[in-house]
């Protein structure tokens, strides 16, 4: 599976990295909103996943942007982020989001799973 990864954190990135690269997918890592797009476009991802801490625009912004994008706006997206309010994710939801985890909430391997059922799903949710 070929995923882009958009995590301002970049040790944390690093990681789940070198963990979807163990498992044998490719993980392409940016660290800016304003990357994403074009990083999507070049690379073609089977999912993106994304942190809601980025700059210049946080995630909920990168989200909107791709969904509204007439070549990738149907690639699935699975938010991994800290941030769990149930306010967050139905913002992420109602944007557009396949699925949404906290990372605190799953072990390493647990991520990697559930961003793999993620992908292959029309909406998925998990906390």
């Amino acid at each position: 599976m070929r995923i882009v990864h958009a995590e301002r954190d970049a040790m944390y990135a690093g990681i789940l990295r070198r963990l979807l690269q163990e498992r044998g997918h490719s993980a392409v890592h940016v660290t800016r909103s304003d990357q994403l797009l074009e990083v999507v476009s070049r690379e073609r991802p089977d999912v993106v996943v994304l942190g809601l801490c980025l700059d210049p625009d946080d995630g909920f912004e990168a989200l909107r942007l791709l969904r509204e994008h007439p070549e990738i706006g149907e690639t699935p997206v699975v938010v991994l982020t800290a941030m769990g309010s149930r306010e967050d994710v139905q913002r992420c939801l109602a944007l557009g989001a396949t699925g949404y985890l906290v990372k605190q909430h799953h072990t390493p391997e647990g991520l990697i799973a559930q961003i793999t059922a993620c992908a292959a799903l029309p909406s998925y949710e998990s906390y």
